[in-house]
């Protein structure tokens, strides 16, 4: 699953979550930035320490395995509480991941609906700054071998492509064709 990327009419975090099998069960989830947070606590605290109950929760709880990627930028593009972890697939442990997972989805869908809206004058610098994150995202994520490997060059590159919404012609999330 791609991250759920907000248009630049909002505050609110993307929405980052990933699950799968390979052929251990691997987590993510995040509210990815879209501020400097060391100098922008409001948001900190508002968007980032949350999730930071789920967080300290799953890193306490032996069955999960902490995962880190080995890419630098990646590590730079997540938020502070972002969850990584490979377990063992049982059903129990899938239960509990999505108990925590709908915890922190039913927290962002609020955030969505209650709105925090970016004044018109900031909104062309945020969209600038979420796209250039979303490609550099793209482009540097280790995984991408593997569709390469399973789809071939032409294919994987037109995926990406779409992906970071950088198809010509396509307009992004908040812009207009």
């Amino acid at each position: 699953l791609s991250p759920i990327w907000m248009p630049p009419t909002s505050r609110v975090p993307h929405l980052g979550i990933s699950i799968g099998t390979n052929p251990e069960l691997y987590f993510y989830l995040d509210y990815i930035p879209r501020t400097d947070l060391w100098t922008n606590v409001d948001a900190l605290d508002r968007y980032h320490d949350p999730l930071g109950e789920h967080f300290l929760a799953l890193q306490a709880d032996p069955r999960f395995k902490p995962m880190v990627t080995r890419n630098c930028y990646l590590r730079q593009a997540q938020g502070p509480s972002a969850i990584m972890l490979s377990a063992a697939v049982d059903e129990q442990t899938i239960t509990d991941l999505f108990d925590h997972l709908h915890g922190a989805l039913d927290r962002w869908i609020e955030w969505v609906l209650d709105g925090d809206p970016v004044p018109v004058a900031e909104q062309p610098l945020l969209a600038a700054r979420d796209r250039q994150i979303r490609r550099s995202i793209i482009d540097r994520n280790p995984s991408n071998v593997l569709a390469f490997r399973a789809l071939g060059e032409k294919t994987t590159l037109q995926l990406l492509d779409i992906m970071s919404a950088s198809v010509r012609g396509t307009p992004t999330v908040g812009e207009t064709p």
